[in-house]
């Protein structure tokens, strides 16, 4: 009997530490390390020791950008000279909303237009997008972060990588 109440007391114990705990740990996810070690509207390599996110692929480079859809849409571009690149587009709460990747475009360039409903309905009735060949893509969210990751097949493509990373941009679209 009295191992089963030192066993009652002992989980009693457990679960109210980690409940005084939650608070702690809760805020010390992906977005708000994003937030608070990168600018919005720019592109910030992600190092694989101490970034936001972990991703255990040593062939993969990673950079996010942040961004607030109620300042207007944001056009994300990049060039074309690496293996292969993927973006996804993450809401706060860690949802994948959108994603795709370099087999969208015959050049293997990105050039995409991010917009809420209002921003998405004003580029279409005025026609205010530059190029037709831009990807517009509605999401009905305030703040949001693009992934944009980089394959890296060996070491004789970091050059290229980083030029890669250094040419990308995100930034407030301009059409409007």
């Amino acid at each position: 009997m009295r191992l089963v109440l030192l066993g009652i007391v002992g989980a009693a114990i457990v679960h109210i530490a980690v409940l005084f705990l939650v608070p702690f740990y809760s805020d010390k996810n992906a977005w708000s390390r994003i937030e608070a070690g990168s600018e919005p509207y720019r592109f910030h390599r992600l190092d694989k020791k101490t970034g936001p996110v972990s991703d255990s692929d040593p062939l993969v480079q990673q950079a996010t950008c942040r961004f607030d859809l109620a300042d207007g849409p944001v056009h994300i571009t990049t060039g074309a000279n690496v293996p292969y690149w993927s973006l996804s587009i993450y809401a706060p709460n860690g949802d994948n909303l959108y994603s795709l990747n370099d087999s969208v475009s015959n050049e293997r360039k990105l050039d995409l237009i991010l917009a809420d409903p209002i921003g998405m309905a004003s580029l279409r009735s005025d026609g205010s997008h530059a190029d037709a060949r831009s990807i517009l893509i509605e999401q009905n969210i305030g703040e949001g972060a693009a992934v944009l990751r980089v394959f890296v097949p060996d070491a004789t493509w970091n050059t290229e990588v980083r030029r890669f990373f250094a040419e990308a941009e995100c930034a407030p679209f301009e059409g409007l």
